[in-house]
C-alpha cells in the first residue's frame, strides 16, 4: 500500500525523532557515549543543525521541538536539564535530589512547558519547565514508574508501571488519581490522541481507553510496539511495531481493527507524522529513516472513511464559497457536494462578489471566506454582515494562513463559526461542516 519515498541512513540507533510543521525533523540518536542532536529538512533530507550532549544516552532524553528545546535528565546529578536547539547551551536546571533516587521515565507536554518525571520506587514529580520545584508530587503508586505522558490540554498526565497499571491524574489536582488496570506486563507506551488514550505492553497487548469515563473501548494484539503517533488530527495513531509492521488505528470505531500499512524487514523504532503534510516517516533499529507520504491514499481514506451523511431531499440549503483562487473554491465546492448532495454551492471571487450574492440568497446558511482578496477582504466582509444583522442563519468558515490565526480570534467575536488553516485537506472541511449541519438541523 504505502511506498517508501526516501531512504536516509542514519547509521545508529534512533532514540527519538520529531517532525514539525516547518518541514524540521529533529532526531535524537545514540552516540554511545553521548547524544547526537541533529535537524534536518524533511522535505530535502538537508541538515539543517547539529550537536552532542555528552550524557549516557539511555533513557536520558525527552524533548518537544517546537519549543526549541531539548529536556535532558542527567543521571549523575540527578537533574533534569533544558537545552536550547538554537544556542545549543543549557538554559535551566531542575534538581529532582529531594524527590527522586533512581529516575526511570520522564514525559513532556506537547508544548514543552511541562514535563513529569518518575522512578523505580513509585514516585511521580510534575514540573512546570520554568518553576525551580515541581507543581505537583505523587508518591507510591506501587511500582517502577516506566513511561508518562500528557493530555494535549496539559490537564492530566499519565505515568505507566512495571507491574502494567497505569494511573491518570489530574494536573492540577495530583491528589484525584485514577488507576487503569488492563495490562499484565510493564507499560512501555502511553499517549493521549484526542479523547483516546493509548496505552501498550511489553507482551504485545494494545488497549484503547475512553478519558470520559477510563473505560476499555477496545483491546488489540498488534505485537510489541515500540512507538507511538498521533495521526490525522487525532482521528488515527500511529504504531511502529518490533516486528517490523507499520499499523493505523482508528481511535473513533470501537470495532475497527488497525489497518497495515507495511511491514518491513526489521525491527521498527521511532514513528514521526505531519498533519499538514501527510509525511511519515519511520526510523528503523538498524539506523534507516524511511520517508513516506500518507495523504490522497486511496485505502487509508476508505479506512477512516464514515457512511455519509445525506439531508433529506427537501431539506436543501446554499452554501456560498468565496476564494479569489478558482482552484480552492473548486475544491472546497466539490468537498461539500460530494458529501451534500442536496446543497447548493454558489461561488463568488472576491468579498463584494460575495455580498451581492448573499444579498440574492439571504438564505445561505454557510459560507467559507477566504481572508486575503481583492476587491474586498474576508474581514471587511464579515464586518458588513456584522454591521447589517440581517442573516443570523448564516455560518461563516474563514479559511487563513497559519500566521493569521490571532486576527480570526477577532472575527470569532463578530460571530465568525470557525476557520481553516491553509493548507487544509478535505477531510477538514467535512468535519467542519458537519458540525455546522449539526446546528442547521
Amino acid at each position: 500500500m504505502a511506498t517508501v519515498k526516501k531512504n536516509v541512513r542514519v547509521g545508529s540507533r534512533v532514540l527519538q525523532c520529531r517532525l514539525e510543521n516547518d518541514n524540521r525533523l529533529i532526531l535524537l540518536i545514540d552516540g554511545g557515549t553521548h547524544c547526537v542532536v541533529r535537524v534536518i529538512n524533511s522535505q530535502t533530507q538537508e541538515s539543517i543543525d547539529a550537536f552532542k550532549v555528552d550524557l549516557p544516552p539511555k533513557h536520558a532524553f525527552d524533548f518537544h521541538a517546537a519549543s526549541d528545546a531539548l529536556i535532558v535528565y542527567n543521571y549523575p546529578v540527578r537533574s533534569v536539564d533544558v537545552y536550547s536547539l538554537k544556542t545549543h547551551k543549557k538554559t535551566a536546571a531542575h534538581d529532582t535530589q529531594p524527590f527522586h533516587i533512581e529516575v526511570s521515565a520522564i514525559g513532556v507536554s506537547h508544548d514543552g512547558s511541562l514535563f513529569a518525571v518518575g522512578d523505580t520506587l513509585g514516585n511521580c514529580t510534575i514540573w512546570s519547565a520554568g518553576a525551580a520545584a515541581p507543581i505537583g508530587l505523587i508518591t507510591d503508586l506501587g511500582g517502577a514508574v516506566t513511561t508518562a505522558a500528557f493530555s494535549e490540554d496539559k490537564t492530566r498526565a499519565a505515568f505507566g508501571l512495571s507491574n502494567g497499571a497505569i494511573h491518570v491524574t489530574d494536573v492540577a489536582n495530583t491528589a484525584n488519581i485514577n488507576k487503569l488496570d488492563q495490562h499484565r506486563d510493564s507499560v512501555n507506551q502511553l499517549l493521549f490522541c484526542g479523547k483516546r488514550l493509548v496505552s501498550a505492553d511489553t507482551a504485545g497487548f494494545l488497549a484503547v481507553w475512553n478519558i470520559a469515563n477510563w473505560r476499555v473501548i477496545k483491546v488489540l494484539q498488534p505485537g510489541v510496539v515500540m512507538d507511538t503517533e498521533r495521526s490525522f488530527e487525532g482521528r488515527g495513531v500511529l504504531f511502529a511495531c518490533q516486528s517490523g509492521q507499520i499499523a493505523l488505528g482508528d481511535m473513533e470505531d470501537a470495532g475497527k481493527s488497525p489497518l497495515i500499512i507495511d511491514t518491513l524487514g526489521e525491527a521498527l523504532v521511532q514513528a514521526a507524522f505531519n498533519d499538514q503534510t501527510g509525511q511519515m516517516i519511520i526510523a528503523t533499529a538498524s539506523g534507516n529513516l524511511l520517508f513516506f507520504l500518507l495523504h490522497n491514499d486511496t485505502v487509508i481514506d476508505d479506512y477512516f472513511a464514515k457512511p455519509k451523511t445525506i439531508m433529506p431531499t427537501e431539506q436543501t440549503f446554499t452554501v456560498i464559497v468565496v476564494d479569489d483562487s478558482i482552484t480552492m473554491r473548486r475544491v472546497i465546492s466539490a468537498a461539500v457536494k460530494n458529501d451534500y448532495p442536496n446543497a447548493i454551492v454558489k461561488e463568488a471571487s472576491n468579498g463584494k462578489e460575495a455580498i451581492e450574492l448573499l444579498a440574492a440568497n439571504p438564505e445561505t446558511k454557510v459560507m467559507f471566506l477566504d481572508w486575503n482578496m481583492p476587491t474586498m477582504s474576508g474581514e471587511d466582509v464579515v464586518r458588513e454582515i456584522h454591521s447589517v444583522k440581517l442573516y443570523p442563519q448564516l455560518n461563516i468558515i474563514m479559511a487563513t494562513t497559519e500566521g493569521g490565526q490571532e486576527k480570526v480570534v477577532q472575527m470569532l467575536k463578530l460571530g465568525v463559526a470557525g476557520y481553516l488553516v491553509k493548507p487544509f485537506r478535505k477531510e477538514s472541511i467535512q468535519k467542519i461542516m458537519s458540525k455546522l449541519l449539526e446546528r442547521i438541523r
